[in-house]
């Protein structure tokens, strides 16, 4: 939809949210960004103004905003600025952060992957790895952690299913570790894209070594892969994805940008679903019955 000069000169000036003199809201960012967003949204409302040292910018925050901007409207806003320059740290240039020609390249050879029947020849691996976890759980505690132990899981279930191996409880923590340090860094990731690089603000080198441990273990697996002819999962059908067009397949940093890309999408998404909808279900002994 595109407005008019005479709609877009009658539009409401969006909030602002709170913030200090030249900094705006960096100090609170650092912080705890998250607390910091939330309160922004609860005072002003869904749609409001980040002011982060004279730079302004929009912050959305209700369903229907990603459905128009991911979906519905999506050739009008490229993935451009600091949020997603942020998050191409972490992701490189995977279904989630590249755009145009190659976001549809790369769409074309991976959507096989995710096909009904591959996914059904996945439902074994993924039933072993739920059951290898779940006989770990306590069962005589009166109160759980489940975040944690659904995290577990979830890793468990990536493993097997994408690479094809079990990993160690202790690795399966490092992982954990690493992950939440990169997640946590996405919105501190994008104050580095729009400050001076030699502002020291927290967090940097530990982000840098976090990132630099996930990749080693994702570059072991593709070359695990690669000398395994027999291993299953999604990593091999990547592998052997090939473009029908020039017939090119994916380089190893390809492979990288899109394993990290399904590991985000569906490892502490899950894990949090699952938590939430445990705690919706404890709450509500009824519904614990149908």
């Amino acid at each position: 939809m595109t407005l008019t000069q005479a709609e877009v000169a009658a539009a409401k000036p969006l909030p602002l949210s709170k913030g200090v003199p030249l900094l705006g809201g960096i100090p609170h960012l650092i912080r705890s960004p998250f607390d910091y967003l939330q309160q922004a949204r609860d005072e002003v409302g869904d749609i409001f103004r980040l002011n982060v040292s004279g730079i302004n910018i929009v912050v959305l925050n209700h369903p229907r905003h990603a459905q128009h901007m991911l979906r519905d409207d999506a050739k009008n806003y490229p993935k451009e600025g600091a949020m997603w320059n942020s998050a191409r740290r972490m992701f490189g240039n995977g279904l989630i952060t590249s755009e145009g020609d190659f976001w549809l390249r790369q769409r074309r050879m991976i959507q096989p992957s995710f096909h009904r029947q591959a996914i059904h020849n996945l439902f074994e691996l993924m039933l072993n790895a739920i059951d290898e976890q779940l006989a770990q759980w306590p069962t005589q505690a009166t109160t759980l952690d489940l975040l944690p132990l659904f995290n577990r899981l979830t890793m468990n279930v990536i493993a097997q299913t994408m690479f094809g191996v079990r990993f160690s409880e202790a690795r399966m923590q490092t992982i954990s570790e690493n992950v939440q340090v990169i997640f946590d860094d996405l919105i501190r990731g994008m104050l580095d894209n729009v400050l001076p690089s030699w502002l020291p603000l927290p967090g940097r080198q530990k982000y840098q070594r976090a990132l630099e441990q996930f990749d080693e273990m994702v570059f072991e697996m593709i070359a695990r892969c690669r000398a395994e002819k027999t291993a299953v999962g999604i990593l091999p059908m990547l592998l052997e994805m090939q473009d029908q067009e020039i017939g090119d397949r994916m380089t190893d940093g390809q492979v990288r940008d899109e394993l990290v890309s399904i590991f985000a999408a569906g490892y502490e998404t899950t894990a949090l679903a699952m938590s939430w909808t445990a705690d919706f279900l404890a709450r509500d002994p009824k519904l614990q019955q149908t």
